[in-house]
């Protein structure tokens, strides 16, 4: 973005100049906050859970936060996937 600022000193830069791949970058969320927050905090906590192959207690130590926090963060981001489902009661 700062090369197309100086290239274009004095000129307008609309949306359509730039190409769909710098155009999709700026979109997050559809301008929600909590929902952008919510996507890139389930993404890092997913990423996080992948690193330590779903063991919840190393990605919580990992994350700075208590295990049980982690287990409410899977619950309310949506974020599932190596190791045991996150539910209300045992099977």
């Amino acid at each position: 973005m700062r090369r197309v600022a100086v290239m274009a000193a004095g000129v307008v830069v609309e949306p359509s100049h730039l190409s769909p791949e710098v155009r999709q970058r700026g979109q997050v969320g559809g301008g929600d906050l909590r929902a952008a927050r919510d996507e890139w905090e389930g993404a890092y906590v997913r990423r996080v859970l992948d690193r330590h192959d779903g063991v919840r207690t190393a990605a919580a130590a990992e994350l700075g936060i208590a295990r049980q926090a982690l287990v409410a963060k899977i619950r309310r981001l949506g974020v599932f996937g190596p190791g045991p489902t996150v539910t209300g009661s045992a099977p």
